[in-house]
């Protein structure tokens, strides 16, 4: 008997430990089959290959500066706008025994696959980051004191504009080029852009208030705030008029939701108290006694209560009601929706109290949808499995193809080795394939096994090991 018990012990301690290490192998989980080459090109910092990962190049591997060749050591920073390549390199020369290191700003022309150098470290502005480029000019970055960014704009030819100093290492960038800046000062806030640095007044803040969240909409700046007391206050700067609407007051008291294609929902902060069974037990008696006589463990959350739903009108600078939710729908939250065509869909939430013989509390939800023109609220039916939208992967489009990135463990978490798949996307026939497949792992890389690995190394490698698998685009040419 007593063997029995031992094997039985081993058994389930083998399975266990099994369980633990018994993590799918790198040969496993390689892909069976890579997608054909498709003609496109992955680009990356100061690289480019096939989406294969075949025929990896660098893009510039050195340039010439006052007669003087440099050979490209690393790149700080890149920025692709349509065709052209903006890629901040560090470069090295060897004269004379010396070698001599600097930064410089790099155009590259995708098409023609030719580069010019732009701008290069001078009066100890080093470009270390491409902040912006747009219009005339490019604003770069150099690392100042204690980290702080600096910045300091040229135009298109290199010629050196402005150098802000610590001006602008405290803002807010807003705009698709940046080109808004924010700052903040003794509770106002104001902006200037690039092109025009005189600060205009927008907002004050008051003394119990802070900025909440702030963005760009058409012509102005939408600002939300916070008071001490939880109470949201939403305001609209117009840049063409200069002046500053009232939304929602903060002196309501009200609590508002995030702003989405014009509307917003504001309601009153509430604190529920809810209940739920204890679930640990220690022994059978425990179990039994949590049957009869249950310990409830009492839990609190927030909720928005008496909500009404709002429209801005950004020209007139005004927010009118658009539906008030009736009595029934009193301690349901309506804070997050989305808005569709006629029609705005709310995922409300609730606080169901539980205890005694209600059974266990918490949170409860369900979709409404309103319709905009009848102004009904209805349940939406949840959707059945074979109804539920498919699911696009997120990633660079080109084409019909959109190109993503996945990693997958191996080999059990006594090894905690990772591998790397690039995959590309038909929008037509909704099917992924494999382009690409590796891992940071020097020995399975090295070593000859049943897996085929295909990558682009110059791109997704250093000499200090793997880079993060972001930040590429892809282009036909």
């Amino acid at each position: 008997m007593k063997m029995k018990r031992w094997i039985c012990l081993l058994l389930v301690g083998a399975l266990s430990f099994s369980a633990l290490v018994g993590c799918a192998s790198i040969e496993e989980i390689a892909p069976e089959e890579y997608g054909d080459w498709d003609g496109n090109y992955i680009y990356r910092d100061n690289t480019r290959s096939k989406t294969t990962g075949e025929d990896d190049e660098y893009l510039v591997e050195s340039v010439t500066l006052d007669g003087v060749d440099y050979k490209v050591q690393a790149t700080q920073d890149s920025l692709y706008l349509d065709d052209i390549a903006y890629l901040c390199l560090t470069v090295e020369s060897y004269g004379d025994g010396e070698t001599q290191s600097l930064n410089c700003l790099v155009e590259y022309d995708l098409l023609a696959q030719t580069h010019e150098v732009v701008y290069y470290d001078e009066e100890g502005l080093s470009p270390e980051r491409i902040f912006t480029v747009h219009g005339d000019y490019i604003v770069l970055q150099r690392e100042g004191w204690r980290q702080t960014p600096y910045y300091f704009k040229i135009d298109l030819d290199g010629n050196l504009l402005e150098d802000y100093e610590i001006a602008y290492s405290d803002c807010t960038f807003l705009g698709e080029h940046k080109e808004y800046i924010i700052k903040s000062y003794n509770k106002e806030l104001f902006y200037c852009t690039w092109q025009d640095g005189e600060l205009k007044k927008m907002l004050t803040l008051g003394q119990t208030a802070y900025l909440d969240k702030i963005e760009l909409v058409g012509e102005g700046f939408l600002f939300r705030t916070k008071g001490k007391t939880n109470a949201h206050g939403l305001y609209y700067y117009d840049m063409k008029k200069g002046t500053t609407a009232t939304l929602l007051d903060i002196n309501a008291g009200k609590a508002c939701s995030s702003v989405k294609d014009g509307y917003f929902v504001t309601g009153e902060e509430f604190s529920f108290t809810y209940f739920v069974k204890n679930p640990t037990y220690h022994n059978i008696f425990e179990k039994i006694a949590q049957v009869f006589s249950p310990n409830w463990l009492e839990f609190h959350q927030t909720k928005a209560i008496n909500c009404t739903l709002y429209k801005i009108d950004y020209t007139a600078g005004v927010a009118e009601e658009a539906y008030r939710f009736e009595e029934e729908y009193a301690e349901k939250d309506f804070f997050f929706f989305s808005v569709h065509e006629g029609e705005i869909v709310f995922y409300a939430e609730w606080v169901e109290q539980g205890g005694n013989c209600q059974g266990d509390g918490g949170i409860e939800s369900q979709n409404y949808t309103l319709n905009l023109n009848e102004k009904t609220l209805k349940k939406q039916k949840k959707a059945k499995e074979s109804e539920t939208a498919e699911e696009i992967p997120q990633g660079v489009s080109c084409g019909k193809y959109i190109y993503y990135t996945t990693a997958r463990d191996y080999g059990g978490i006594m090894s905690g080795q990772e591998a790397y798949f690039i995959w590309r996307y038909d929008t037509e026939t909704k099917e992924s394939v494999c382009m690409q497949f590796f891992t940071d792992n020097e020995y399975d890389m090295n070593r000859e096994s049943l897996v085929t690995f295909r990558y682009a190394k110059k791109m997704w490698f250093t000499d200090y090991g793997l880079r993060e698998l972001e930040n590429f685009v892809v282009r036909p040419f």
